[in-house]
């Protein structure tokens, strides 16, 4: 893994404006049209993730968006593991998990793909280095627990591409929902172009793990064609998305925008 820690910067840059996220955007779908709702009988029935005092308080005092967070996290954490895996059985987890986002999101898929953005980042800390003074910090990610945080990485889907590797492709999580969710408050598909690439500098800028992934450019493109297919009010999933990349992998083009 190596390009969705670079995600996270921008959202913790734009984390100022979930609040205005939280309300639908001019033209955004309505709870049941644009989510993908009608093929829910096609993806995979998750388990409810348990609920007690602790999670019923979070609910009340923390932001709307930072408590879907939570939620989100200890929902994925509850599930079965993928095992053994197939694309097609990772492909229905993503499936089932954005719909529930949608659903804990109370319809909002511009909501949902925020909190998944950051409930589906794959790391618990990551290091990274302060330019001119090649100074190293730990920087914090998730506050869950180590044993919550593996769990949850035992759930997540990872063989997103026809060319996952064996090592999967979480990361490419949160550049597939960040995008979206950009791109449908941005409602700008050449910024959130843009601002792929500019995570790809950050990353060489602040000596984060890897080099610069053609793939992570191409998932960027993906999460922003899925936000405007949700904007013309289409019943899309994330995998039909990721599907339709296919040729364009094997072509070695990137999905175009439509």
């Amino acid at each position: 893994m190596s390009r969705g820690r670079s995600i996270a910067f921008v959202l913790l840059f734009l984390s100022g404006a979930a609040t205005a996220s939280g309300q639908q955007a001019e033209g955004a779908p309505d709870s049941t049209s644009g989510t993908g709702l009608d093929a829910a009988s096609a993806v995979e029935q998750l388990r409810p993730a348990p609920a007690d005092f602790w999670t019923s308080l979070r609910r009340i005092i923390l932001p709307r968006q930072v408590s879907l967070v939570y939620d989100l996290r200890s929902f994925i954490a509850a599930q079965r593991p993928l095992n053994p895996r197939s694309r097609e059985g990772d492909l229905r987890r993503l499936d089932a998990i954005y719909l529930h986002a949608v659903y804990l999101a109370e319809g909002d898929p511009y909501l949902a793909l925020f909190a998944l953005s950051f409930a589906t980042l794959p790391y618990h800390t990551f290091p990274a280095r302060i330019p001119l003074f090649n100074f190293g910090i730990t920087v914090p990610v998730s506050t869950e627990s180590h044993a919550a945080f593996e769990q949850r990485m035992e759930n997540l889907p990872g063989l997103l591409l026809r060319d996952s590797p064996r090592s999967l492709d979480r990361d490419k999580l949160p550049h597939f929902f960040g995008s979206a969710w950009l791109q449908c408050v941005t409602r700008n598909p050449a910024l959130v172009e843009t601002a792929g690439e500019l995570l790809e500098t950050g990353e060489e800028i602040f000596k984060l793990e890897g080099s610069r992934d053609p793939r992570d450019i191409m998932v960027n493109r993906l999460g922003a064609d899925f936000a405007m297919a949700l904007q013309r009010h289409e019943d899309v999933l994330p995998s039909e998305i990721f599907k339709q990349s296919d040729e364009s992998i094997h072509g070695h083009t990137t999905h175009s925008h439509r």
